[in-house]
């Protein structure tokens, strides 16, 4: 387990990691997209991440799983919105993110910084439905559920 940070590493490296813990990237075919989805998986830190990249390769939405007992809790959305269509541009180009926590028991917190009009308006909710933010855990390599940019509903319900 000596790769570097974003170096490649095979899939029973992968595999091995997951075993024990320790942070990996899978790289997840999107259909119809032009970029993959990247799920991030960090299970001694019960974290996992999606990232969608817009038709520029660039973040545009963040999912973040907390693992909460057997299930994992979608806790977390960030969105980026970039100034123009300009390929290798970072979160950090972004002129407008959305930031939306959310808790089990129906609290959500979301937070807009919009950086044109220089403006952060911060809005909280409660009993917010969570249904469609719980998931099952993944089997290694089994990334579909957790890898979807739809939410509405559990994939597998």
């Amino acid at each position: 387990m000596d790769a570097k940070p974003g170096s490649p590493i095979t899939v029973d490296e992968a595999r091995d990691r997951d075993a024990v813990g320790e942070e990996y990237t899978a790289v997840v075919p999107r259909s119809g997209h032009p970029y993959p989805t990247l799920v991030t998986i960090v299970w001694k830190n019960d974290y996992c991440s999606t990232i969608f990249l817009d038709e520029y390769g660039r973040q545009a939405v963040k999912y973040v799983f907390k693992k909460m007992g057997d299930q994992l809790f979608l806790s977390r959305i960030l969105m980026h919105t970039y100034p123009n269509k300009k390929r290798g541009l970072v979160v950090s180009d972004a002129v407008r993110m959305e930031d939306v926590k959310m808790r089990p028991d129906g609290y959500s917190k979301r937070v807009i910084t919009d950086d044109e009009k220089q403006e952060r308006i911060t809005d909280e909710y409660s009993d917010v439905p969570t249904d469609a933010n719980w998931e099952p855990i993944p089997k290694f390599g089994e990334w579909d559920s957790i890898a979807r940019f739809e939410r509405s509903g559990r994939a597998n319900a």
